[in-house]
């Protein structure tokens, strides 16, 4: 982790990870459900939000590997659960 910059880390994983998902959601054949998740604006900007918070998440968390502060970040990564659900229930009433 040394050698490689913490944003470079966090894209690679993100790459490998979306790459996966795709795989596994044309295996399931959930691509027939993506016009549902289009129609629901609500939903998909829930998604927008909770994929720039786990980036976010990441991405200072590659920091604190790259830095050897972990101790300093791992605690607040792991808030990221709560502040989604802290914002689905302000922002979206659910």
């Amino acid at each position: 982790m040394k050698n490689l910059s913490p944003s470079m880390a966090t894209e690679l994983r993100a790459v490998i990870m979306a790459v996966f998902l795709v795989i596994v959601s044309f295996a399931r054949g959930d691509f027939n459900n993506i016009s549902s998740v289009m129609e629901h604006k609500k939903n998909l900007l829930f998604l927008v939000f909770a994929g720039i918070a786990r980036a976010l998440s990441w991405f200072f968390l590659n920091i604190a590997l790259k830095t050897e502060k972990i101790w300093q970040v791992a605690p607040i990564d792991k808030l990221s659960v709560v502040i989604t659900v802290v914002v689905s229930i302000l922002f979206f009433k659910e």
